[in-house]
């Protein structure tokens, strides 16, 4: 029992070094490209940019294309930052052309969910993950790769047994083409464990999803897809949609499963390589499913949901170093498992989630 109390003591202070940190200033390395830049000029001119509709430049970032379906850690948010409407590889803050890197981004976050009292449950989560890519292209664009993994402490309540701590690791792989000026597409597949280290059935998890993005306007972006999820409760979501920028200040994506409105604050000055801040309301799906070995010793899957509203605050350097901490309100909250008809309803409460990039 001591351990596991010094076990998440530790945990918690590592949260709090990742929201210390990601307030903090970046060093000025150029920011990493993953395909070749365009020129600002030419993109003024067509309306368009590719992957991505003429958003504001350094527009906050969506974390891990797969944060929003709450399932998988990679490229950046709890897999978020799950599934954004759209990637953006937009051009740097800074308009010199960046130097190649084989290693794109690595990403931290930390997220503690505070427990609420006897009926709440307590979350303290950390990630991990690293983005690189295959340098031959597949029908002419390159395969992102993103090993991550993450760790999920529990502050069960009585009544209900849960595991101390369940893991998730997992390789993504994403493809992403541009067939015209306006329609782009955009495939990953994530296979992964997500276990307590103790259950095998069924802790092999698949996370997978296609979208296809068509620049309407210069201003208007729609987005269709789906997302196999990997969880028990909702094992497909669509991905639909539209993302509106009506000037380089405000960015309003009404998309499903993860609404966003972001509204840019002022530029940075004093970085030698420039730099924005933004603020954003934002909404997502939380949970995941896990195989999980019960006390009488059978597997079992566990399977976590809750819904989140979150305002956050994000610090973007055109280093590519970026910073950011969010506030939120956790609701809708339940726990079930598949073979046990036990289910917990555990209270509402609050949540901070913090993270860098670089």
């Amino acid at each position: 029992m001591r351990g596991n109390e010094q076990y998440r003591r530790r945990l918690r202070l590592a949260v709090l070094g990742v929201a210390i940190l990601s307030l903090a200033s970046f060093g000025d390395a150029q920011q990493p490209q993953l395909l070749p830049p365009v020129e600002e000029e030419e993109q003024r001119r067509s309306g368009t940019r590719p992957f991505a509709p003429p958003v504001p430049r350094g527009a906050p970032d969506r974390g891990d294309p797969v944060d929003g379906y709450g399932s998988s850690d990679f490229l950046d948010s709890p897999e978020l930052d799950r599934l954004p409407p759209v990637v953006e590889f937009a051009p740097p803050v800074s308009p010199s052309r960046p130097p190649f890197r084989l290693l794109q981004k690595r990403t931290l976050t930390g997220t503690w969910l505070s427990g609420g009292g006897a009926d709440g449950l307590g979350m303290t989560e950390a990630s991990v993950s690293a983005t690189t890519f295959i340098p031959f292209p597949v029908l002419g664009s390159p395969i992102l790769v993103t090993p991550s993994f993450g760790v999920t402490q529990f502050d069960s309540p009585l009544g209900i047994d849960l595991p101390s701590e369940v893991y998730r690791a997992s390789a993504t792989l994403m493809w992403m083409k541009k067939s015209s000026d306006r329609v782009s597409y955009m495939v990953a597949l994530s296979p992964g464990i997500s276990s307590d280290l103790e259950a095998t059935d069924q802790a092999f998890r698949l996370f997978g999803f296609g979208l296809m993005t068509y620049q309407w306007t210069p201003t208007v972006q729609l987005t269709l897809g789906a997302a196999y999820t990997g969880r028990n409760d909702l094992p497909v979501l669509p991905n639909v949609g539209l993302i509106w920028t009506p000037t380089e200040d405000w960015r309003v994506e009404v998309t499903a499963p993860r609404p966003r409105v972001a509204r840019r604050l002022h530029h940075l000055p004093w970085s030698d390589s420039g730099g924005e801040d933004w603020v954003y309301l934002a909404g997502e799906l939380g949970g995941g499913t896990w195989a999980v070995r019960q006390p009488s010793g059978v597997d079992d899957l566990l399977t976590i949901r809750d819904f989140r509203l979150l305002l956050g605050y994000e610090r973007k350097l055109a280093s590519g170093c970026n910073g950011r901490i969010e506030v939120g309100y956790v609701f809708g909250r339940e726990i079930e498992f598949e073979d046990d008809p036990t289910e917990f309803a555990p209270s509402d409460t609050f949540m901070i989630r913090s993270g860098f990039s670089f």
